[in-house]
């Protein structure tokens, strides 16, 4: 067995819990445990913020327009980028959602303030 640390680590940079031998699907928890490890609480809390309004943190969060997931990716495929799981698991979405957050507005916080000036981000 992997010592505690390195099992934790091992759960945050794959998305996967073992127990029992078996792998289960990665929680929002983990989801959230992964973006606060990579962006600091600063630009959580504006990360959240988004998420919140946009999906409540629901991995299979959709609109009638095709938005879907966590990030309200249009069209949802584009997901695809961040892991062949995109489509059920938290952890990839969170990973697309901040590479996109970080190239299109340079940080959660910079896409929140656009986000609550134009109503969508």
């Amino acid at each position: 067995a992997l010592p505690a640390a390195a099992a934790r680590h091992y759960e945050l940079s794959t998305g996967y819990v073992s127990a029992v031998g078996l792998d289960l699907p990665p929680t929002v928890e983990a989801a959230k445990e992964y973006a606060l490890e990579q962006i600091g609480p600063a630009q959580f809390a504006c990360l959240d913020r988004i998420i919140w309004h946009e999906s409540k943190w629901d991995t299979f969060a959709h609109n009638s327009g095709g938005a879907y997931g966590i990030p309200q990716a249009w069209p949802a495929s584009k997901m695809a980028s961040a892991g062949p799981d995109w489509r059920w698991n938290p952890v990839t979405q969170i990973k697309w959602m901040l590479e996109y957050v970080r190239k299109k507005y340079g940080g959660a916080c910079n896409a929140a303030a656009y986000r609550d000036r134009n109503g969508i981000y």
